[in-house]
């Protein structure tokens, strides 16, 4: 018998990047009383190369990255690549209407709910103050990202904030081990969960070490699945006695997945003195670097029945000639 079989673990969280971090040390810092463990597919001296990303075969590689271009296995997830970019919900995200068929899948209630996370959020990811709004920071209030530009149905205070950026592996790795309530099993993959009376309820997860096959069996009161969608995707799809309750696994699950829809569409010119359009970041007064973009308000969206749209202003085109011609094209994001 190994030892975690002997420990019933308050929580489980599969995957250790930063939404796993971030959980087991909020919840063991919360509760000191209960034990967390954290699965981890990979290990501090892995190879280049793992089973799961080579089992990934891309048809399209026009529009789809290689998985070891844009995941990471080990403690701390895909932060150990990522570029530290940090973006707010929108309320447009939290509303039902015509144009998402009347299937939103967050409660309103959420967004104002969420709001009292940012500042532990902000910190953890160490992204500066937890405002995403220029307007609400006083050093640029009234600030516009180009000359005669006023807010209106088109705004600009929406606000990108960047960290350093963090890797949450490095980072947060010594504070992972100083909890005497926290376990962090590397080199394990989840892979079958135990339904014993087929009513949804997880009793136990089987986790197999990665190149010598040994099993282990962890027993939790709850098990969190944070192994990035890639990955989760697989883990839900071996194990579809978890949808027993509801009748069948959801269609949609392994079939689609969520993504940006972004190209440049169009050329801007302004009224204004060209060298005092803003094309790239600020800094606020802590030093954090922060980029604002063009967004439409949520009313203007909701009258227009529109998805949620953001535009950058992309760098300039310089085309060499007798006199200097700039285009700025937009880069927008649905």
């Amino acid at each position: 018998m190994n030892k975690e079989s002997d420990i019933l673990y308050n929580v489980c969280i599969i995957g250790s990047g930063p939404a796993g971090i971030i959980l087991a040390l909020e919840y063991s810092r919360l509760n000191p009383d209960k034990k967390v463990i954290i699965i981890e597919f990979g290990t501090k001296d892995q190879k280049g190369k793992n089973r799961l990303d080579d089992s990934i075969e891309v048809m399209n590689k026009v529009n789809h990255h290689d998985p070891y271009e844009c995941t990471n296995k080990g403690l701390g997830g895909s932060s150990a690549t990522w570029g530290g970019r940090c973006v707010m919900y929108d309320e447009i995200d939290f509303l039902d209407r015509p144009a998402v068929e009347n299937g939103c899948t967050w409660r309103y209630e959420l967004f104002d709910e969420l709001k009292k996370y940012l500042a532990t959020t902000a910190n953890y990811f160490e992204c500066g103050k937890p405002v995403f709004d220029l307007n609400a920071l006083p050093k640029f209030r009234n600030d516009r990202i180009t000359e005669n530009f006023s807010e209106g149905v088109v705004t600009d205070s929406v606000l990108e904030r960047w960290s350093m950026p963090t890797r949450f592996g490095n980072r947060y790795e010594k504070e992972i081990a100083k909890r005497s309530n926290l376990t962090l099993l590397e080199g394990f993959e989840a892979r079958n969960f135990s339904v014993p009376n087929n009513n949804g309820k997880v009793t136990s997860l089987q986790v197999r070490k990665v190149g010598s096959e040994e099993l282990k069996e962890i027993k939790a009161k709850y098990f969190i699945l944070a192994a990035g969608t890639q990955e989760t995707t697989r883990i839900l799809l071996r194990n579809q006695q978890l949808f027993n309750k509801i009748g069948t696994a959801p269609y949609a699950l392994g079939r689609y997945y969520q993504g940006h829809i972004s190209g440049k569409i169009a050329s801007v010119k302004f009224t204004g003195d060209p060298k005092k359009t803003d094309y790239g970041f600020l800094r606020d007064e802590d030093g954090t670097y922060i980029r604002r973009r063009f967004q439409f308000s949520t009313k203007f969206l909701v009258e227009q029945n529109l998805l949620n749209t953001a535009i950058w202003l992309d760098n300039p085109l310089y085309l060499i000639r007798s006199i200097g011609v700039v285009q700025c094209p937009l880069c927008i994001l649905l």
